[in-house]
């Protein structure tokens, strides 16, 4: 998985996108018009506008971010799950 971890970054950053590790989103603001993301990184808290903004967490999670009240129901039991594949072929990145 390390080289189409690999490739996803260089095709993003060649299309301009910057990515950081170790930063903490603080607050997802996705309801208006002009969407924000609020997060710490070294120390500092920073905002930026993004015109999309995905999330891969919980619906708790996602309430607690854009302060939202959330009530967990049965349907939330097991609702988290993760996929491994195995590929014999990669497919192709147009980059």
């Amino acid at each position: 998985m390390c080289r189409v971890s690999e490739e996803l970054v260089r095709v993003a950053k060649a299309r301009g996108a910057q990515m950081e590790i170790n930063a903490r989103t603080t607050r997802v603001d996705a309801g208006s018009r002009v969407r924000t993301v609020e997060f710490e990184l070294g120390g500092k808290t920073q905002t930026v506008e993004a015109n999309y903004v995905l999330m891969n967490a919980g619906r708790n999670v996602l309430a607690q971010l854009t302060g939202k009240e959330f009530q967990a129901d049965a349907s939330d039991e097991g609702s988290v799950f993760k996929i491994n594949m195995l590929l014999k072929k990669l497919p192709a990145f147009i980059g």
